[in-house]
């Protein structure tokens, strides 16, 4: 987009007791910079979040634009959201269970849906990380500020990395694959003879000795599992 005059803006943000509070205005020139009293896009934000336990929140949203050269150009949305998380599950590992809600202001005539939604399962732990995220977009969601990159879909998007850290490796610190299994196989595989390169018992000496290398190259690839 064009660079847009700013006005002013005001920014407050604090602590209330468990609660985490801030408030953000801006109030944007017309395109000549001029102050008349049209012309103007006004914009605010309002978020409240309230520490529980130890790990987890919950919170709400407020956000509204006008712009005061278009008639009914007032939009708004509001919205909750929730986080809950340990640092104890089976012992020492880590779980997150999130969600959100939101609702906005839909244009003059629209029917359907305007809301948009969705719960996330993380389990962000070394070795094993897996989670499954599904959220809803419906078709009239139109946020009052930022964007959204399409509407009118749900996506269930289940994810898994097996992690592993090598004891004593002069180089390498931790492996990632998204496809565990393949790789597992891939590599098992290659020490079986499976590949008519390393059928030959020498072949796969060789191997044992060029996989550490291997395995961090593909690591530091823009993509480990395209790569292996």
């Amino acid at each position: 987009g064009n660079p847009q005059t700013i006005n002013y803006g005001v920014k407050l943000f604090g602590q209330i007791g468990r609660q985490d509070v801030g408030v953000l205005q801006v109030r944007s020139a017309n395109d000549d910079g001029a102050t008349s009293a049209t012309g103007h896009d006004n914009a605010l934000v309002v978020r409240v979040k309230r520490r529980l336990f130890r790990q987890s929140s919950a919170g709400v949203l407020y956000t509204r634009h006008d712009s005061l050269d278009v008639a009914d150009g007032k939009r708004e949305t509001i919205g909750a959201d929730f986080r809950l998380a340990t640092s104890a599950f089976h012992g020492s590992k880590n779980l997150i269970f999130s969600g959100y809600a939101l609702g906005a202001t839909a244009a003059a005539g629209a029917s359907g849906g305007k809301g948009a939604y969705g719960v996330r399962l993380d389990y962000p732990n070394d070795r094993w990380n897996g989670g499954l995220v599904y959220r809803s977009i419906q078709e009239n969601f139109n946020p009052a500020l930022g964007f959204i990159l399409r509407n009118n879909y749900q996506e269930v998007n289940p994810y898994f990395n097996f992690s592993p850290r090598p004891i004593n490796h002069p180089y390498i610190r931790r492996m990632g694959f998204t496809a565990p299994e393949m790789a597992i196989e891939i590599v098992r595989g290659w020490h079986f003879g499976r590949r008519s390169a390393v059928t030959s018992a020498r072949a796969r000496e060789v191997l044992t000795e060029l996989v550490p290398a291997m395995l961090d190259a593909f690591g530091k690839s823009s993509d480990p599992d395209a790569a292996l």
